[in-house]
């Protein structure tokens, strides 16, 4: 039988019309069958130089056919796989420690059956989020189509799942949301490109232009069903997003998450290029092992070293944006906060509500201390310095009544007379 090279210099069939495309495709469809059947079994086709007997599908093809046939069965599929097609391919390769043959269930090695011992991918084939174990080949895997398989095959039946498993299928649904985080704020940043603003040319694919429109974060709001500030941040993340790549990347991959994301553009936004650069290549690789108070003091230190004067370009650029939020809480209530305020003026408002809630408390107010501030909040906002008559689901007694609290100059307090 000739070689290969040998017949990929032959006459192909097709082209006299012999064989149609329709046949060979079909032609195709049977090998790869075959193929998978044979490789369960451990065995393959035995070519006629070995003696032995070809099958009847393979008889009737050509030299070339034949060979084209061989290819294609052993070469994996083009694109994304299915749940199926990965299955026995995990429980093939996984690095199992009770991957056995699947004869005796021992442990033994061999070919991906179930051993006694496995780490959920030789014996975890038999089960439910097999492969999603320490070690396993789904526990750290790429964010994609297949796993996203994987990850919907085990939710169906979560309570199958072993303990073991069942974090590795948590952690590799976090892995996917990063990465349809990052694909919708690329969405985002690209409609943003297509709209420049009046004047302004729209940047090449891939750069955004020097002005984005105003409208941009109106189109995005109507199509997520967003409020203005909340579209605009969407808006402004996606930009920013896209300006530093290797976190963006990072996050498409699912090696951080989104507030790890947004931990990093906050503190190399104002930094230069190459200095963002420097601290993405030296934080991205242990980000996603790092809780966000322990990646923000460790950007903080790192932010010093390159640049000392970014933390006060980035205080001075958030107190640009300094501005009073007020909102209605599901409960019934509302909040009112201030936000990106200077520091200092920040701290003496606290002390001074401080001071006011202890004195209330020395004069007999009910309830504890952030109950007795956000009191004095308002009192102060209102310019009353009186502190409300006490209701008895309070913690007072009904018509109970405290003695008034008046401001004095200098923040301090005093009882009133």
């Amino acid at each position: 039988m000739p070689d290969v090279g040998q017949l990929s210099r032959c006459g192909d069939p097709a082209a006299d019309g012999s064989l149609t495309a329709e046949d060979k495709t079909l032609t195709a469809a049977q090998v790869r069958a075959l193929a998978a059947e044979d490789r369960a079994d451990g065995g393959g086709w035995p070519l006629p130089a070995d003696g032995g007997e070809m099958p009847a599908e393979l008889q009737a093809l050509s030299d070339v056919e034949l060979a084209g046939a061989y290819a294609a069965a052993a070469e994996p599929p083009a694109g994304p796989r299915t749940v199926a097609q990965v299955r026995p391919l995990l429980c093939r390769t996984g690095g199992a420690k009770g991957a056995g043959d699947g004869s005796a269930g021992d442990g033994s090695a061999g070919d991906g059956g179930a051993g006694d011992g496995g780490d959920g991918v030789g014996g975890g084939c038999r089960g439910v989020g097999w492969g999603f174990a320490e070690g396993g080949v789904l526990d750290g895997a790429t964010p994609s189509l297949s796993l996203a398989g994987f990850v919907e095959e085990a939710c169906g039946r979560l309570d199958e799942v072993d303990d073991d498993s069942l974090i590795g299928v948590m952690r590799a649904s976090r892995r996917l949301v990063s990465q349809a985080q990052a694909r919708e704020l690329a969405v985002v940043a690209e409609l943003a490109r297509r709209r420049p603003a009046p004047g302004a040319p729209p940047g090449p694919a891939g750069t955004l232009p020097g002005w984005v429109s105003e409208f941009v974060a109106e189109e995005v709001a109507a199509a997520l069903v967003l409020t203005g500030r909340a579209a605009q941040a969407q808006v402004g993340l996606a930009v920013q997003l896209a300006a530093h790549w290797r976190t963006a990347a990072a996050l498409a991959a699912g090696r951080i998450d989104l507030a790890r994301a947004l931990v990093m553009l906050d503190f190399i936004g104002p930094l230069g290029v190459i200095e963002a650069a420097a601290i993405e290549a030296a934080v991205l690789p242990e980000a996603g092992s790092l809780t966000t108070g322990e990646l923000r003091a460790w950007l903080a230190r790192l932010v010093l070293s390159v640049d000392p004067a970014a933390a006060r370009r980035r205080r001075e650029q958030a107190e640009r944006h300094a501005h009073v939020a007020c909102w209605t809480d599901p409960e019934g209530t509302a909040t009112l906060a201030g936000r990106f305020l200077p520091p200092a003026e920040v701290l003496a408002a606290d002390q001074r509500l401080a001071a006011i809630a202890t004195a209330w408390k020395r004069a007999g107010a009910q309830g504890g201390m952030d109950l007795l501030r956000a009191h004095a909040y308002l009192a102060l906002l209102l310019g009353c310095f009186r502190y409300p008559h006490w209701r008895r689901d309070h913690g007072g007694h009904a018509g109970q009544r405290v003695r008034r609290v008046r401001a004095v100059p200098g923040g301090g307090t005093s009882p009133e007379p």
